[in-house]
């Protein structure tokens, strides 16, 4: 599936969310919000153990830039993308979390002025295709979280091969 496809999925999905919401109750799509709330701070905390267990070498290099050689380079570039990626997913798990806060604060305005009664079932709608879009966000941030397994998984694999590699090639033993 290419970005484009994956885009108009989202925004169908988006749009079921919206012509949905409007049959959920409020305080239903309120529950899944706070969980939505809960597993971002969950994922932040996730992203921020990976970044500060695996990559602190990651984060001192760019503060003292130093050019790696070889084999070496594949490996750090391979770490560098990763750790792009953890990044990235940082920032959105953040606008998440700040969504989120405000969301709150919106919630209380909408719920306690009168002027927004003819409109619930409209704004109900519009948080319920809200909701999908930051689950769809959360997700991708949650993938994100997985990708230092595979690099592990994928040094892992390359030591080993180094290995094998040099146990065939290695010194030949002259017989005495």
């Amino acid at each position: 599936m290419n970005k484009r496809e994956l885009i108009l999925l989202i925004t169908l999905f988006t749009l079921i969310a919206f012509f949905v919401g409007k049959w959920i109750p409020f305080e239903d799509q309120k529950n899944i919000f706070e969980n939505i709330t809960s597993t971002t701070s969950i994922i932040f905390a996730i992203l921020g153990i990976w970044l500060a267990l695996f990559y602190p070498d990651t984060i001192s290099k760019i503060f003292n830039q130093e050019e790696p050689s070889g084999l070496k380079k594949i490996y750090e570039n391979d770490k560098n993308e990763i750790f792009k990626r953890l990044s990235l997913s940082l920032v959105i798990i953040t606008f998440i979390l700040i969504l989120c806060i405000l969301t709150n604060f919106v919630i209380f305005i909408v719920k306690n002025i009168s002027i927004f009664e003819p409109i619930k079932y409209w704004l109900r709608s519009l948080f319920f295709a809200y909701l999908f879009l930051l689950s769809i966000f959360q997700i991708f941030a949650l993938i994100c979280t997985l990708l230092p397994n595979s690099f592990l998984e994928i040094t892992l694999k390359r030591n080993k091969e180094g290995e094998d590699f040099a146990k065939r090639n290695g010194p030949v033993s002259q017989k005495k």
